[in-house]
């Protein structure tokens, strides 16, 4: 799959859905079966740990905080894991590609979030053109009015989120970056368009084990 996408002839979706019908097609596979296997997909158990944090927190200060997912995956991968670990009610709001079964063709069918029939597509010239992490960010805080700002991410297209705090900069605003990844090493280059306004404070973590340990702090600090 990646030789496919390497040579820039199809987009990541569509390789994703190639991907997934073609287990349909040629593995054998029901669509039942390929969400079983999903559903068998482990989280770590320090994600597990953060989520029973969030879970102890909206349960003693309920609208205490939001957690949002952004993600360039699609909306049955993240709904699988999510209803498979019971974690779905945590989630305030997910913003993904659309990815639907057809029980008459037997096919998944994917679709862009940006750019969709229900979505217009964005103007930013860093993304993607299926999904801009930084213009769901910046529509979320902007309509809520946070007190604290949060990005978690690892990779290039967690930039633009990080970058649209600079908007934001009468908050407290973090950007969790997982180290060694994509995000981090664009960072380090403190080159344009790759800088961050000066009152976000970047934090790195290695593993689960650190990210947990970070979110923890945070939550102490409240």
């Amino acid at each position: 799959m990646m030789q496919l996408y390497s040579t820039k002839q199809h987009t990541w979706l569509q390789l994703i859905q190639h991907m997934l019908n073609k287990f349909l097609t040629e593995g054998n596979t029901t669509s039942q079966q390929l969400e079983d296997c999903i559903k068998q997909i482990p989280l770590h158990p320090h994600m597990l740990q953060i989520f029973h944090q969030i879970n102890v927190l909206q349960k003693q200060h309920p609208q205490s905080i939001d957690v949002y997912i952004a993600s360039d995956a699609n909306t049955w991968f993240i709904q699988t894991i999510l209803r498979a670990n019971h974690l779905e009610h945590l989630i305030h709001r997910i913003y993904t590609n659309s990815c639907v079964f057809d029980q008459q063709t037997n096919q998944f069918l994917l679709s862009p979030y940006h750019g969709s029939t229900q979505i217009p597509s964005h103007s930013c010239s860093i993304c993607p053109t299926n999904l801009c992490k930084g213009t769901i960010f910046l529509s979320e805080a902007t309509l809520h009015k946070y007190e604290r700002l949060v990005v978690i991410g690892d990779g290039s297209n967690d930039f633009c989120p990080c970058a649209k705090m600079k908007n934001f900069s009468d908050k407290e605003c973090y950007a969790l970056v997982r180290h060694g990844y994509r995000l981090s090493k664009l960072l380090q280059t403190k080159e344009e368009p790759y800088t961050l306004s000066s009152h976000v404070q970047v934090m790195y973590w290695n593993n689960y084990e650190e990210l947990q340990q970070l979110f923890s702090n945070l939550l102490q600090e409240e």
